[in-house]
Order: C-alpha cells, then sequence, then structure tokens
C-alpha cells in the first residue's frame, strides 16, 4: 500500500489506485499538463491549442475536418477551437469553394516552435 502525504503531512493510504493504469496514467496527464503551464508561463496557450498550431505549421491548406480528426475532437468542437482569437492570430482561414468548410493555414512568418527544423512559415 503506497502512502502520500496530505495537508497535514499525515501518511495517506491510496490503496489499490498505485497499482492500476488508469490511475497513474491520470496522475502522469497532470504533472504533464503543470510542466507544459510552467513552461509556457502566463500567455494562455493549451496543450489543445498549442498542438492545433503545430498541425496547421506542418500542414497548410489543412482542412477543418482533417484538422479536427488529427486531434481527435469533433466538429463542433473544432468550430469553437478556431474562433477563439489566439488561434486568429496565427491562422487564416479560407473559405472552400462550393463547401461550408474551412481550409487552415498559417498567417505569422518567423520560425514557428514544432514546426519541421523550426523552418520560416511562409504566408
Amino acid at each position: 500500500m503506497s502512502e502520500r502525504r496530505n495537508a497535514n503531512d499525515e501518511p495517506l493510504d491510496l490503496g489499490l489506485l498505485p497499482g492500476l493504469l488508469g490511475y497513474r496514467l491520470r496522475r502522469a496527464q497532470i504533472a504533464a499538463f503543470q510542466h507544459f503551464a510552467a513552461t509556457v508561463g502566463k500567455s494562455g496557450i493549451t496543450p489543445g491549442w498549442f498542438g492545433l498550431m503545430v498541425i496547421v505549421a506542418n500542414n497548410a491548406g489543412l482542412s477543418q475536418t482533417r484538422l479536427a480528426r488529427a486531434l481527435g475532437v469533433d466538429g463542433s468542437t473544432m468550430v469553437a477551437m478556431i474562433a477563439i482569437p489566439m488561434i486568429n492570430e496565427v491562422t487564416t482561414l479560407i473559405p472552400k469553394p462550393n463547401t461550408k468548410g474551412l481550409k487552415i493555414k498559417p498567417s505569422v512568418t518567423g520560425p514557428v516552435p514544432g514546426k519541421k527544423r523550426d523552418a520560416p512559415i511562409a504566408v
């Protein structure tokens, strides 16, 4: 039985939790998100937004549907994500002819973290 310390520094019996894969994955996810937040600071960017920007930077002209699939989200979530002002500052939405869909391309220049070999993004 593993122990953790609580706020009063008293031993806390976690029972079988440390032996469960889901518990360990959740603890790892929390640690990863805390590290991301500490690294990125107060910019307000989330891991999801960062992933979106890296994918767009490496796949200019990507359709909204393919981007949603790559991120593992549904279409309505994707619409909400690309409507966020921060995302609109670094991407351009291009209407696809004869459809309601959009293509997404980077709209910034200069090196972008996560871009292959930190190559500049063409506008």
